[in-house]
């Protein structure tokens, strides 16, 4: 069993299922021992993650008490985490070291939610108890838009088919020096839209061709995303 002083001046004994087996708290005032007593009383012994889910009971002493249990149990997860990081995979790093979630966990609720920021945050809880993931949480999600995954919680692969499609229809309504060009998607992610053009013997220069395109596909698509145009 796991037996660790912390800063919150308690005392927790967890065992290798990582159930508390004991809370100690010595150090308080006593108040709150009466408080860690009575709680440790109520609950007994269960799972850190069960203890964590404890609601507030609307009493001051009582949520104090709670508060420096939770501290003691981020507290053990940290330490606990920190001695495992030699061991860790590179390929799946540690993202949140308080409710211990990797990054394999954050890409598998991108997926599931189509890449929706908000349900991946309230899914996940990242950044909901110190915040100091939160920065790593943002340049992973960039990076999985980057990746051509979902744009607004659509496949890309059917916004690129979208703007094949809206190219098509951009020739009944163009001026006349662009009805011998051709465009071909490049690239999409939920940034960037990138669209081969072939002027032919067309001499609109590449800036007014973006412009026209951009409004063209902004009218259209009712989406923000840079549009860069390759001659």
């Amino acid at each position: 069993m796991e037996k660790l002083n912390l800063q919150s001046n308690i005392d927790l004994d967890i065992d290798n299922k990582e159930f508390i087996v004991s809370i100690g708290s010595k150090e308080l005032t006593e108040p709150l021992k009466t408080q860690v007593k009575s709680l440790f009383s109520k609950y007994g012994s269960d799972s850190i993650e069960n203890w964590l889910k404890i609601k507030s009971e609307g009493n001051f002493l009582t949520d104090l008490a709670l508060l420096k249990i939770r501290t003691a149990v981020y507290s053990f997860r940290s330490d606990l985490f920190h001695l495992k990081l030699i061991n860790e995979e590179v390929s799946d790093p540690l993202l949140c070291r308080c409710l211990s979630i990797r990054v394999s966990k954050i890409k598998e609720l991108y997926h599931e939610h189509k890449g929706d920021r908000k349900k991946v945050l309230v899914d996940s809880q990242v950044s909901g108890i110190c915040g100091e993931c939160r920065v790593d949480f943002d340049s992973l999600f960039e990076f999985y838009e980057s990746e051509k995954g979902y744009i607004n919680g659509i496949d890309s692969k059917v916004w690129i088919k979208k703007v094949d499609r809206l190219i098509g229809e951009f020739f009944f309504v163009c001026p006349p020096e662009y009805s011998a060009m051709k465009f071909t998607v490049i690239s999409m992610d939920a940034f960037n839209l990138k669209i081969r053009c072939d002027r032919g013997d067309s001499k609109v220069n590449r800036k007014d061709i973006t412009s026209t395109l951009s409004n063209f596909f902004k009218s259209e698509m009712k989406l923000e995303v840079k549009l860069s145009v390759v001659l």
